[in-house]
């Protein structure tokens, strides 16, 4: 008799079960449908659930597949009370109407003992901490399923205050860490289960998986805040006011604008803002806007809280309520024009003192408008007669073919065309009737004039001093050890040495932009000064610094190494050099099967046609001339590479002279000297060397370097 209690005991807590979660689904469902139907009435949908009965019984179908279950289930409960005793076949069907209910509710449930220990769970519970099987959860506590000990404790602590209180605890938000560590948000009711005589023997969750509903509220948040931000943040001041004219909001530019704090004004009329002598004009245009007109480029003077007025032009937005016709708000934003409008009246001042600089400008001034196929003068100094021999003021409004010969017009027109559409400051020299000029070139716009203006300085002397100095130069004979102690030396100064070559531009570059500060602050004392300054800066030679720069880069400024064939490279110049080969009539052999190396494939590249180059040059007067391009031993990590010409030769006596920087064996053959100095210093910095072999002349010559192919090798290069 004791078995038959117990089982008709356990057999009660799943009737309970089972009407309980038919009710939660059910009343889930329906307050769903009504939440949406009617949003933002609770007060309606609780009414409504109230009458779910009702509802349900007025139609048939929903009556057969809800309200009967339903009904069955109460009537199972108060049959229970009343210690009723079900027949077998009643318990199966109990037993397989709660699996149903359990397996398809549409999140997790489960229920304990006293003790803590679960008595059940749906697969969804189970599935969540890695069970195949509902049954698994049979028997296990919280500290079995969970490896956080602190979340298990906190659901017991819950569970056994449902238990001890008899009160169920509703809509309590817990984090479950599942199988492979996902983390879930559930929306979790706990309810006391309690046995026929009352006594609470157990305890019931029934969770629903919030945690996207959770991110997308979350989302809104950051959505709301980020609005808020966009508005406040605004780089444009941004007011806004009611049909009544009070101030609802404005932003931190707008405070900036005002001098007012947010709270300063909030709720305070329009008119606060606004000048006592200019408020009612204002707030008359203002209240266009209440009329449904919308203001746009309006210029209202404003009064900060300091009292200081600043011109402001204002553009609105009418914002409507729901209906779509009513006025609900007006957004305004604000544009700062005070400094423009100061900045125009500077600008006056400025021209009058242009005039007095064209006047007295111990310098040659230009201004001109330019465009792709002429240019015309817009203003000179006084002094600009020099060039031309034409009178200044006679100058104004003719085209550069009216004024120069016809070659040096044509010149200047492309020069200036170029200057405009780079953007850049040009230096340059100009010769014009037998006298060289260093002429300063700068763009700029003027309303919808596209305009060149620059300076000119006869420095005809100066470069004949130069041209001097350079000739002296090059009669300089350098001693052998002064050619190496050159080329020990170059890796130290050389980039110190080409920042100092371009200092002349810069100074140039900087004392122009000087003077046209100047020329817009109506200062004109530092003029001769500056402009002595550039011309000192002109005298400096330029004309090695791109070679030298890129002879610094070297080593400084590396690609990263990568794997490539030597062979395809040696086609790949070969093909770019088709053009010297061909007038040449050389032959090229390229050994077949040139490993693979790890380098700077640019570098690599800039070795080959260098050295190619560099036979062509010195074979084209042979009348078979050949050259070879092969790998004479391979090492384990290093490789010997060659190119071999049968051209002049090179005398032993200048094996190593050849690569010192500046140095032409023979001074009537085109080039600076500086190919093989990059050569040897490209091979030298990817961890090589290279010489050169030749018995003498007219035995040709082969250049012979070495690279590391392993690939860690050659990354660490």
């Amino acid at each position: 008799m004791g078995y038959l209690n117990k089982i008709n005991s356990v057999n009660a807590v799943r009737r309970i079960v089972a009407a309980i979660l038919i009710s939660i689904v059910v009343n889930e469902l329906v307050t769903t449908m009504l939440l949406r139907s009617f949003p933002g009435h609770s007060g309606v949908v609780e009414t409504l659930l109230d009458g779910l009965l009702l509802f349900l019984s007025s139609f048939p179908i929903i009556f057969i597949f809800v309200y009967r279950p339903l009904k069955h289930f109460v009537k199972v409960v108060e049959e229970e009370k009343e210690k009723i005793t079900l027949s077998e076949s009643d318990l199966r069907q109990s037993d397989q109407m709660l699996k149903i209910v359990l397996e398809n509710f549409p999140g997790v449930v489960f229920w304990k003992d006293r003790e803590l220990k679960y008595g059940g769970a749906n697969q969804g519970f189970a599935g969540m901490f890695g069970h195949s099987r509902a049954s698994d959860i049979a028997g296990k506590t919280d500290y079995d399923l969970m490896s956080d000990v602190q979340a298990a404790d906190k659901f017991r602590a819950v569970d056994s205050e449902v238990m001890n209180s008899g009160i169920p605890k509703l809509n309590v938000l817990e984090q479950v860490k599942a199988v492979g560590g996902r983390v879930i948000w559930f929306d979790t009711n706990k309810i006391p289960l309690r046995d026929e005589e009352g006594n609470v023997i157990g305890v019931l969750g029934v969770s629903l998986d919030v945690t996207e509903r959770l991110k997308e509220e979350e989302k809104l948040r950051e959505t709301s805040q980020y609005l808020d931000k966009l508005f406040r943040n605004a780089n444009a001041p941004i007011i806004t006011w009611d049909p009544s004219l009070l101030i609802t909001r404005f932003n931190d530019a707008f405070e900036e604008l005002s001098g007012y704090q947010y709270g300063e004004v909030i709720g305070k009329n329009l008119d606060i803002l606004f000048p006592d002598k200019h408020k009612e004009v204002s707030i008359d245009i203002i209240k266009k806007t209440g009329s449904g007109n919308n203001l746009k480029t309006v210029e209202i003077m404003i009064q900060r809280k300091d009292g200081e007025l600043r011109s402001v032009i204002w553009n609105t937005a009418n914002v409507l309520a729901d209906d779509g016709v009513t006025i609900a708000a007006t957004i305004a934003q604000g544009q700062d024009i005070t400094d423009q409008k100061d900045a125009e009246e500077a600008l006056r001042e400025q021209n009058d003192l242009l005039v007095l600089l064209l006047k007295y400008s111990p310098v040659n001034i230009f201004i001109k408008e330019v465009s792709t196929k002429e240019n015309r003068v817009l203003n000179v100094s006084d002094n600009f007669h020099e060039l031309t021999g034409i009178p200044s003021a006679q100058m104004i409004g003719k085209t550069m073919h009216e004024l120069f010969p016809s070659d040096f017009a044509d010149m200047i027109v492309v020069d200036d065309w170029t200057i405009f559409t780079n953007g850049n400051v040009l230096n340059i020299e100009e010769t014009l009737n037998g006298r060289i000029y260093n002429t300063i070139k700068f763009p700029f716009i003027l309303g919808d004039k596209k305009i060149i203006g620059g300076f000119s300085i006869d420095i005809t002397e100066r470069k004949k001093a130069v041209t001097q100095i350079e000739e002296t130069v090059k009669k300089l004979e350098l001693s052998k050890e002064e050619l190496r102690q050159k080329n020990t030396e170059l890796e130290q100064f050389t980039y110190t040495v080409s920042h100092d070559l371009k200092s002349p531009l810069i100074t140039i570059k900087g004392y122009s932009g000087g003077l046209l500060r100047d020329l817009s602050n109506g200062r004109h004392d530092r003029f001769e000064s500056d402009l002595k300054r550039i011309a000192v800066a002109a005298d400096k030679m330029t004309s090695l610094l791109e070679n030298l720069l890129e002879l610094s880069r070297i080593g400084r400024i590396v690609n990263p190494p990568t794997k490539f064939s030597m062979g395809e490279l040696t086609h790949d110049v070969i093909s770019l050099l088709s053009g010297p080969i061909t007038k040449c009539n050389a032959n090229i052999v390229v050994q077949e099967g040139l490993p693979d190396i790890y380098a700077d494939r640019t570098r690599m590249h800039e070795v080959i046609q260098n050295l190619v180059e560099n036979a062509l040059k010195f074979t084209g007067e042979r009348p078979e001339p050949t050259i070879e391009i092969g790998l004479r031993k391979n090492g384990v990590s290093n490789q010997i590479f060659f190119i071999r010409d049968n051209g002049k030769g090179i005398d032993p006596r200048y094996h190593e002279t050849v690569f010192g920087l500046f140095n032409k064996l023979d001074a009537s053959t085109e080039g600076t000297g500086i190919g093989l100095a990059l050569v040897r210093r490209i091979i030298e910095v990817h961890g090589g060397r290279i010489w050169v072999e030749s018995e003498g002349i007219n035995r040709g010559t082969t250049f012979c370097f070495t690279l590391q192919t392993n690939e860690q090798n050659g990354k660490e290069q």
